[in-house]
Formats: structure tokens, C-alpha cells, sequence
């Protein structure tokens, strides 16, 4: 359901001149369906004047990924569709770098409970910065969460986040208002 609704709601901002990439958060229990490259590809026939590509599926990695080769499978699977994947809440997982590692994501999503308080504690800092020079290692772009602040994104800025998502940037809004604020 919620990947038919993030598509319409795409559609209509592309409608709007706004080519905008939405995101859905997926468990681990999703991407052990055995259909699931099958179920999403029937969804994005439904919705032609979307490239796929538009459509990040976000793995909640907090969850233990079982049947790893498995999942890697389907990933590739959903990639070859054209969509892509990030891993989320990074390092707040048992498993963190093993996903890193092994799942072929193209975006790593920075907790924010490390961004959060890295002005104020050294090793969050120190957290935040070994995150996005491992996920450079692998090249996969970085998003940190819980971006609050200018002062949050001068050091992630330095070194070398590729974005930002949190109320320093926009405060969450009903999506009429998004082409507005764009």
C-alpha cells in the first residue's frame, strides 16, 4: 500500500515540474518474501510515467536480516528494476557492518542518535565521522539523520556527508506543501 501511495505522490509532483526521489522503509520480514522482487515490479508496471529509479526502499536495519544470500538476491533483483536502496538507522544495528559489507545499497543513512550529539560528545563525533568515511570506502553516499542545525552540518559538511535530513533542512509537511517550499 504504501509503495502505491508514495508513487501517486510522486506522479502528482512531477505533474507539479517537482522530479523529487520518495523513500519507503522496509523490514526484513518484507524482503524475505520470496515474491517480493515479483510483487514490487507488478507495482511498478502500474505507475509507467515513474522511473523506478525514483524509488528508494529504505532497509530498517535494526531488524536481523535472516537468509542473508537470500535478501542480497532479492536486492539485486528490485536493482535490476531500476530501484535503488539505502540501509537505515546505521549503526545501531548487531550487524552493522556485515549489511555494509555485504548489501549492495547505495545510500547509508547515519542514525541520528549519533548526529544528534556529536556537537556536544567527542565520540559521536568520532562515530559520525568513521560512518561516512566507511561508507565512502564502499562507495555509498551518506545521508545523516537529525540534521537540527547549521552548526549539525558545518562538520558533516567537513567531513564529507553527502546529505542531510532533519528539521534543519524542513520541518515534516503535508505534501500539497512541498512544491511550495521547493
Amino acid at each position: 500500500w504504501i509503495i502505491h501511495e508514495a508513487l501517486q505522490q510522486q506522479q502528482k509532483w512531477l505533474a507539479q515540474g517537482i522530479d523529487i526521489q520518495v523513500s519507503v522503509n522496509v523490514f526484513g520480514m518484507h524482503l524475505q518474501r520470496v515474491d517480493f522482487v515479483e510483487r514490487l515490479e507488478s507495482i511498478l508496471q502500474e505507475y509507467p510515467d515513474s522511473d523506478p529509479s525514483v524509488l528508494e526502499l529504505e532497509i530498517v536495519e535494526t531488524i536481523a536480516l535472516e537468509n542473508l544470500k537470500e535478501i542480497i538476491a532479492r536486492i539485486h533483483g528490485c536493482m535490476k528494476l531500476g530501484v535503488h536502496f539505502s540501509l537505515d538507522d546505521f549503526g545501531t544495528g548487531y550487524s552493522s557492518l556485515t549489511y555494509l559489507r555485504q548489501l549492495t545499497v547505495s545510500t547509508v543513512k547515519v542514525d541520528r542518535s549519533f548526529v544528534r550529539d556529536m556537537l556536544h560528545n567527542n565520540e559521536d563525533m568520532a562515530l559520525v565521522e568513521n560512518i561516512v568515511g566507511m561508507a565512502q570506502t564502499f562507495n555509498r553516499k551518506v545521508v545523516a539523520e537529525g540534521l537540527e542545525t547549521i552548526e549539525h552540518g558545518v562538520p558533516l559538511i567537513r567531513c564529507g556527508c553527502d546529505y542531510g535530513q532533519g528539521y534543519g533542512i524542513a520541518r515534516p509537511m503535508p505534501p500539497s506543501e512541498l512544491v511550495a517550499w521547493v
